[in-house]
């Protein structure tokens, strides 16, 4: 029984997932990312596609900001979720 439990852990923890990464403007990426790696490499692989520098972006999911080391697992991400950017604004009152 534990080498069962030990497979089924196994695969949960390299399961894909689809994400959706949608720019202010509407457009939308789709990325298949594992669920245990860090959103580091998705948020990179956006920035390089649309030629954006990583610190003038900020990736919300959920209405939180996204930090590198979270994972679509820390994060319960499930399939087709979609996480939404946009362009860091500086300056107010």
């Amino acid at each position: 029984m534990t080498g069962m439990a030990e497979t089924v852990n196994k695969e949960a923890t390299t399961e894909h997932i689809n994400v959706k990464v949608q720019g202010q403007e509407g457009s939308i990426i789709h990325f298949k990312i594992k669920k245990n790696t860090p959103l580091r490499k998705l948020m990179m692989a956006y920035c390089d596609r649309l030629g954006l520098k990583q610190p003038t972006v900020r990736f919300i999911f959920d209405g939180n900001n996204i930090h590198d080391t979270d994972t679509p697992a820390s994060l319960d991400m499930g399939e087709d979720d979609t996480i939404e950017v946009f362009q860091t604004q500086t300056g107010g009152f």
